[in-house]
């Protein structure tokens, strides 16, 4: 009888094991917005610039995803790239849960950086929004969200981080 038990204890712990890992995967960030459709002001820079923050809108609302990001006259929320001399690329920050956020894109650690300029600045605003939609880094996945991704070359949320958005919002409908 005893045999029984310890085997039936072991089943329980190899079945519930696997669950456990997979939780594991979707940390979420506590200082995302309550939203995944922010308005953010229009920004005007040079082409280099604006078309590849332009393209890091588009590849997040084509994901299937309840992501939609807008540009909005009179948004509180902002896209600044200037340079600071701190050692960051890009920052998210929240001014409210309630669709308000700063992204700032430190134009000269991208410039010594990057070998792809348009790719790069695209990688980090596409991971800056990541945060702003709840998404924590995810650090050793193939993951917008991990900080040692290839920026050159990742310009795409992953589908596992458009699965976590969905996730996480499920209230809104994924287009």
């Amino acid at each position: 009888m005893r045999a029984l038990i310890g085997a039936m204890g072991l089943s329980v712990v190899l079945t519930i094991s696997p669950v456990s890992a997979a939780v594991a995967d979707d940390d979420y960030y506590s200082n995302g917005q309550n939203t995944p459709r922010p308005d953010v002001r229009p920004y005007n820079y040079n082409s280099t610039w604006q078309t590849a923050i332009d393209r890091a809108i588009n590849n997040w609302n084509a994901t299937y995803s309840p992501v939609r990001i807008s540009k909005y006259n009179n948004a509180a929320s902002s896209i600044t790239a200037q340079s600071y001399s701190d050692s960051w690329y890009g920052l998210y920050t929240s001014c409210s849960p309630n669709n308000c956020m700063y992204i700032s894109l430190n134009s000269r650690t991208i410039s010594a950086s990057a070998s792809n300029f348009s790719n790069y600045v695209t990688s980090i605003t596409i991971h800056e929004f990541g945060h702003s939609f709840k998404l924590a880094h995810r650090d050793g996945q193939d993951s917008i969200m991990n900080r040692s991704r290839n920026r050159n070359t990742m310009i795409n949320p992953s589908s596992s981080d458009v699965v976590n958005v969905r996730n996480y919002y499920p209230g809104f409908p994924n287009e």
